[in-house]
């Protein structure tokens, strides 16, 4: 997948030397288009780049970023908290130039992949909340991991009580009730994408009919790590088809049902009545 992504490096309170060898190292990230931008303070739209920071004083004012923000930290100060909290690196300001380039490389590749990896999270969750679908993920033990708000409407639950949840507890089933587990591990298993039909119950208290989807979630190197589903709930389809059947059967006349091509698909119990010479219905469906 291509995501439209840029690179800033915002250089804050650094003498010449540093943006110097900061721009040296370029050669060694292989990254293409790095927007530079040196600046004595920081400001909020700097959060989410890469920084490069002089001074444990302007460090504190972007200490709370580094969660989604690759900085490198120059001091004097080596305090290993800091890089236990998340800097990439803390350099003297008496540096080697090899190991700013080591570090800088570092810094531009973990905030490049920090990016694409917020961008695909973003996307994802947006599928999820736009998508007419139900869905989910389940890791290896059946527990539910992501769901969106069909699932949530349909549990009439809260998503902390969902999430992390077996279906045991999320649909109050009995203990030994193995519910969807057949199917989930029928698809861990092969590692194929496979259909099933299946039922929960919901909030209202009706067993609702789900046309199900399921296939492998799997790891960044293959590896399955738990199942991914799909649901549309069909049981208003197939309400509506029992009222339907039912009102044929209710007709005093005889009515057959044929598609374009003039096979008969449906007749009603007036029509098995009407048919003569003892024809029996398995004689005219599908003729």
């Amino acid at each position: 997948m291509l995501i439209p992504i840029k690179c800033v490096v915002n250089i804050i309170n650094c003498p010449p030397d540093i943006c110097e060898s900061a721009r040296k190292a370029e050669h060694y990230c292989n990254i293409d288009g790095i927007e530079w931008n040196e600046s004595n303070e920081v400001t909020s739209d700097m959060r989410g780049s890469c920084m490069i920071i002089r001074g444990d004083e302007i460090f504190k004012e972007v200490e709370q970023w580094l969660s989604d923000t690759a900085v490198i930290l120059i001091s004097d100060n080596m305090d290993l908290d800091k890089i236990k909290s998340g800097v990439i690196d803390i350099i003297p300001p008496s540096f080697d130039e090899d190991r700013f380039a080591v570090a800088f490389s570092n810094m531009v590749h973990r905030g490049s992949l920090k990016k694409h990896l917020d961008i695909r999270e973003n996307l994802f969750n947006t599928y999820y909340e736009i998508s007419d679908n139900m869905l989910w993920t389940k890791d290896l033990r059946d527990f539910h991991m992501d769901i969106n708000h069909i699932l949530i409407d349909l549990v009439g639950k809260p998503r902390e009580q969902i999430e992390g949840k077996h279906e045991r507890e999320i649909y109050g089933l009995d203990p030994n009730d193995e519910g969807c587990g057949e199917s989930d591990n029928y698809v861990r298993t092969t590692g194929l994408t496979n259909y099933f039909e299946e039922s929960m119950p919901g909030a209202d208290g009706q067993s609702h009919h789900l046309q199900v989807t399921k296939t492998p979630w799997k790891d960044g190197q293959g590896r399955i790590i738990g199942t991914v589903g799909l649901a549309k709930d069909v049981t208003d389809l197939l309400n509506q088809e029992k009222k339907f059947e039912t009102f044929l059967d209710s007709m005093d006349l005889g009515v057959a049902i044929a598609d374009k091509n003039g096979t008969i698909i449906e007749i009603n119990d007036t029509f098995r009545d009407l048919i003569k010479n003892g024809t029996r219905e398995e004689r005219v469906s599908k003729r």
